[in-house]
């Protein structure tokens, strides 16, 4: 089913990355009470990188995870708040840089 709004996304978003895995159930749980749950309290969302071979425009990947967690956590939230979303920079270990996602664009 298409996906109308952000409300339809987010249940896209929980059903699709809802579950749970481990080595007593490697095939996955159904998790996505505890997700939905636990997403309700997020107020920071951060994806980091460990190289800078790709930047976040060379893959939807990133849109797709980062950015669909943050359209999630705002239509979970009862009044709309999206959560800050930093980029983690880990290329240098010796230097870790976060940025804010308006910086790294």
């Amino acid at each position: 089913q298409n996906w109308t709004d952000e409300h339809d996304f987010a249940k896209c978003y929980i059903n699709w990355g809802g579950y749970a895995y481990s080595t007593k159930s490697p095939e996955g749980v159904d998790a996505r009470a505890e997700f939905t749950h636990r997403l309700t309290s997020v107020k920071v969302a951060i994806h980091n990188q460990d190289d800078r071979e790709h930047d976040i425009f060379d893959s939807d990947d990133y849109f797709q995870f980062h950015g669909g967690m943050i359209a999630t956590i705002q239509a979970l939230s009862k009044d709309g708040t999206k959560p800050k979303g930093y980029f983690g920079d880990t290329q240098n270990p010796d230097r870790p840089k976060v940025r804010d996602i308006k910086e790294e664009t």
